[in-house]
């Protein structure tokens, strides 16, 4: 969501494109979404980012047990890191990755 260089994974229009299109991945069970905001202290620009992230699962969300790819498991929403855990908390986040505030910053 945060649409960063340094940042991979699905654009918001492809991971609407893999979750509701016709092709089926009867192996793997797809339980939510997850997303990244920019890196910054700007909390209105990851406030912006979050949902970004809010707006795609609620378009789903009609969609699940209709579309073979959105089972009744997709319910979570994972979005928030140590510097912005708080935030996402606020907002309807259902996982948080805090592993920095835990367990200190990885050494490079």
């Amino acid at each position: 969501i945060a649409r960063e260089e340094t940042k991979q994974g699905f654009a918001p229009e492809e991971a609407l494109a893999v979750l509701t299109g016709a092709a089926h991945w009867p192996h793997i069970r797809f339980c939510g979404l997850m997303g990244m905001a920019t890196n910054t202290d700007d909390e209105s620009v990851i406030r912006s980012d979050f949902n970004k992230l809010l707006a795609l699962n609620a378009a789903l969300q009609p969609m699940v047990g209709i579309c073979p790819n959105l089972t009744p498991d997709f319910r979570e929403l994972s979005f928030g890191m140590s510097d912005d855990y708080r935030i996402a908390a606020s907002m309807g986040a259902t996982i948080v990755r805090i592993g920095t505030a835990i367990f200190g910053a990885r050494g490079e």
